[in-house]
């Protein structure tokens, strides 16, 4: 009997612990699928977020010449009487811009060169505005599409100037280039400001 057939003296089995070739494979095959389903669906995602933070900048910004109107923001030395947001779809970049701006004379004729303008924003990304609405009973497109919001001193209720008659609310439509996708900012004539998913 040698010494390497004692059961004392066998050596014991030893398996080797890892991944054979064909489950690597499996595992990345799922990978691939999972990250292929999540990118085909990723642009229409990143559109319609885009679409709902420029609605969300649009409310936020009118909210904010309301203020300004209400506590009656001094810019620089200067206090106005009235704050205003104004849209103009006429111009070349009109439907990727709007304006923040300070009524001087608070005379509630509107935007114009004698005002000072606060901010210009700038629409970026694959959203615009598509068109300016006055609502009552129902909604129609302003003609010329022009519009013109503007707060005064002490009052949080919004006066839409040039519009007759005047509208209960105004709708602001935004719309992807890209996609059929559209969101609604209405500012009613009382002040209340919302982003709305179109019905």
């Amino acid at each position: 009997m040698s010494l390497l057939s004692c059961p004392i003296y066998r050596l014991p089995f030893r398996r080797q612990s890892g991944l054979t070739l064909i489950e690597i494979m499996v595992v990345l095959t799922i990978f691939l699928i999972m990250l292929g389903v999540v990118m085909a669906n990723f642009p229409a995602f990143r559109d319609k977020t885009a679409l709902q933070l420029i609605a969300q900048e649009i409310a936020t910004t009118i909210r904010q010449a309301q203020v300004y109107g209400i506590g009656t923001r001094a810019a620089g030395a200067s206090s106005f009487p009235a704050y205003g947001l104004y849209f103009d779809l006429s111009i070349s970049d009109g439907k990727k811009s709007f304006i923040l701006y300070a009524d001087k004379t608070g005379s509630t004729q509107g935007y114009d060169a004698t005002d000072q303008i606060v901010e210009k924003f700038a629409i970026r990304g694959a959203a615009e505005i598509e068109s300016l609405q006055g609502c009552g009973s129902s909604c129609a497109n302003l003609s010329p599409q022009k519009l013109d919001i503007l707060f005064q001193r002490f009052y949080p209720e919004a006066t839409f100037i040039g519009l007759a008659p005047a509208p209960s609310y105004v709708r602001i439509v935004l719309k992807s280039t890209r996609t059929s996708d559209q969101k609604w900012v209405e500012v009613w004539n009382t002040g209340q400001i919302s982003v709305k998913n179109p019905t």
